[in-house]
């Protein structure tokens, strides 16, 4: 199932976005790991806080959602900490087939001593990689899942562009991620919680105020989820849908591979 895919790789000097900084494609790729080295030990912690633990139930949603058989295969992309695969491992865990992709390796390790920890450990394969360069053959999962892992890719439109040529016809892709609501006013109460508030949550409750600035500045660098739904359509998704969540704070995005 392994092999080398042929991707036509983002340059390493293109500019990119890191945060509100603007740096090469190579540079993004090293900070955001280090970011996700520094966070690993509290992430779990910190996003119940800063979410106030409703980060499950959009997760569950997001499950819910996509209609997942119990025998299907099924990708899930930066997969942090394993929250996702859980969910997925309950109803697949009998006849279907689970891998847990992460470039980082912090926390894919962090993933897999809690599902062991959980009890769960049947039918689910690690495989640190990079989401714009999937491993796998074509065709190769009924369903790819990613929670708030595709505004740090440095490469949006080519992560999307890989997750439809490992999806079999008639697949699904199911994205989770932080966006932009409509309303003006909430989005402005939005975006000072983002760059006042969670970067010294961060400080205070992590000792970690850099990373959290980041975390905060990619969220408002993230697509709209309409600009997200055009980035999906063009690399080849036949249909696209947006789930809306907490006045579009948050948005769901499932895109549908075409059976031809």
């Amino acid at each position: 199932m392994l092999y080398k895919p042929p991707i036509n790789e983002t340059p390493a000097n293109q500019p990119v976005q890191f945060g509100f900084e603007t740096v090469s494609h190579n540079q993004k790729s090293k900070k955001v790991d280090q970011v996700f080295n520094d966070v690993t030990p509290y992430y779990d912690w910190m996003n119940n806080l800063m979410s106030l633990g409703m980060h499950h139930q959009w997760k569950r949603q997001l499950i819910d959602s996509l209609a997942i058989s119990p025998s299907d295969c099924v990708l899930d992309l930066a997969t942090g900490t394993g929250d996702i695969a859980y969910n997925i491992h309950c109803i697949t865990e009998s006849n279907g087939y689970l891998v847990c992709l992460d470039i980082n390796q912090n926390m894919l390790s962090s993933a897999r001593d809690k599902l062991l920890n959980l009890g769960v450990s049947d039918k689910i394969h690690y495989l640190q990689a990079d989401a714009q360069a999937i491993p796998v053959a074509n065709e190769s999962f009924d369903t790819v899942t990613m929670a708030f892992g595709l505004r740090n890719t440095t490469d949006i439109r080519l992560t999307l562009a890989e997750c439809l040529r490992v999806l079999k016809p008639g697949g699904k892709l199911g994205v989770l991620e932080f966006s932009h609501p409509d309303n003006d006013r909430i989005k402005y109460l939005y975006h000072q919680y983002l760059l006042s508030v969670l970067p010294q949550l961060g400080h205070i409750a992590a000792g970690d105020r850099k990373s959290y600035q980041y975390l905060a500045e990619s969220i408002i660098q993230h697509p709209t989820a309409i600009e997200l739904k055009r980035q999906m359509i063009t690399v080849g998704f036949n249909l696209v849908e947006i789930i809306p969540i907490l006045s579009g704070t948050v948005a769901i995005h499932l895109g549908y591979k075409s059976y031809v």
